[in-house]
């Protein structure tokens, strides 16, 4: 991964996501009414839309991050993870991409929930833990006490 990667990842989804808009001409500029251009295309709230484009939030669940990404023709790997090349993808994703997003969906509603605040990078790091834990006990249900213990440890 050469240095301009790596910086890329350390830049939230906010900035990927303007990132990638920005290269499709059809979609205005930040500042210029693109959070207004997103609410009438995915018929999400104004204040939703902002959200997405100035304060690293995505749409809480898996069914909403694939549906917005399919209306905005955007990579939801890069603007939730910041992957930019599915060879780069860190595997556990790739071969449990359901477990993954259900586990995804679980630790997201907690976060929601609790009104934490905590990195991206301290989510995936919780969501990694816990599609192991789920793997080695062949259990694909998370357990929610260890999502929650997790995200205060995290939080």
């Amino acid at each position: 991964m050469n240095t301009k990667q790596q910086e890329r990842q350390l830049f939230g989804p906010s900035v990927r996501l303007e990132e990638m808009l920005s290269k499709n001409p059809n979609f205005k500029d930040i500042g210029k009414g693109l959070a207004k251009e997103i609410e009438l295309i995915t018929n999400f709230s104004y204040a939703t839309a902002r959200k997405w484009l100035f304060e690293d939030a995505l749409p809480r669940t898996a069914d909403e991050r694939v549906r917005v990404a399919k209306i905005l023709a955007i990579d939801l790997m890069y603007w939730e993870y910041g992957f930019t090349d599915p060879s780069k993808t860190v595997e556990v994703f790739k071969d449990n991409y359901l477990l993954h997003m259900k586990i995804a969906n679980k630790v997201m509603e907690i976060i929601h929930k609790k009104e934490v605040d905590i990195a991206s990078e301290k989510i995936i790091e919780i969501e990694l833990l816990l599609i192991d834990i789920a793997n080695k006990t062949n259990n694909a249900d998370p357990d929610m006490k260890i999502i929650e213990s997790l995200i205060s440890l995290a939080s």
